[in-house]
């Protein structure tokens, strides 16, 4: 891919939020309601979440399972640093996070990575390119253990209907104001 961030908006930073439903607690009683075995590890549990953003999510299941080794990646150097500080601030030490494209990933250009028992995204894959959907898709091939488990939430129109308003509304407004898109998105907000 030759443009860096893929066509992926990199002057907003992800919102800085946690999603229960990714932990690996949540995701087990989820696969038995549905007649699902899952995963079943030898040793430590090793999970992965893919555009880990601000790194909450990823810290909070580090902090709640110290016996779970957790990667966190995403491609946006100012999230992942913001990322690390927030763990380390805690003393969590179970959580790494990685700056990194999906698409270095799947090629074996980016950090070593173990094999996971858990992948997850939360809305990651309902709103990048179709290269870096495909890019995920090799990733998982190779970097998913059997028996694994992925989570995907896809963000779509008829969940999101409600807000889209308020969005278009905003977006509205943004696009009046010159210079960054953050201080547009701001100062329509306002």
């Amino acid at each position: 891919m030759s443009d860096w961030s893929a066509g992926y908006v990199t002057s907003i930073e992800y919102v800085t939020a946690c999603y229960p439903e990714q932990g690996p607690n949540h995701l087990d009683l989820m696969a038995l309601l549905h007649a699902v075995e899952p995963p079943m590890p030898h040793g430590r549990i090793s999970y992965c979440e893919l555009g880990a953003g601000q790194g909450m999510t990823a810290t909070m299941i580090a902090a709640t399972n110290p016996d779970i080794d957790v990667h966190a990646i995403d491609f946006m150097p100012a999230q992942v640093a913001r990322a690390r500080d927030f763990a380390a601030g805690l003393g969590i030490d179970n959580v790494s996070f990685h700056e990194a494209s999906f698409d270095d990933l799947a090629a074996g250009r980016g950090p070593a990575l173990p094999n996971f028992d858990y992948v997850t995204m939360h809305g990651v894959y309902s709103w990048i390119s179709r290269e870096n959907q495909e890019a995920i898709i090799r990733l998982l091939a190779t970097k998913l253990n059997p028996g694994g488990l992925v989570y995907t939430s896809y963000n779509a129109m008829p969940g999101w209907g409600s807000g889209f308003a308020i969005q278009r509304l905003l977006s509205e407004v943004a696009g009046l104001s010159a210079g960054p898109r953050s201080s547009a998105w701001r100062k329509a907000s306002r």
